[in-house]
């Protein structure tokens, strides 16, 4: 994109005429306007990988026991071990 921009400023300076012109500066003013949409969608995707990290850490403390779990290592799953 900042390419055709580029090229468009230069045919301006070359013809100097106002269609150039005009085609210059409508170039530069989408090049602008798709750049902060990139910085808009650059920074809803960081938020959004944000909120998926959060949920999934949620989710992963729901599913997985709990240390507080009396069944974990109750004494019939010890049954038969030796301890030193």
């Amino acid at each position: 994109m900042e390419d055709d921009t580029a090229e468009k400023r230069l045919r301006s300076l070359m013809a100097e005429t106002p269609i150039a012109e005009f085609e210059a500066r409508e170039a530069t003013r989408h090049s602008s306007a798709l750049a902060q949409y990139q910085i808009e969608l650059e920074s809803s995707i960081k938020e959004l990988e944000l909120e998926q990290d959060s949920l999934l850490d949620r989710l992963a403390g729901e599913l997985l026991p709990s240390d507080n779990n009396p069944s974990e290592n109750s004494p019939s799953e010890n049954a038969g071990v030796k301890s030193e």
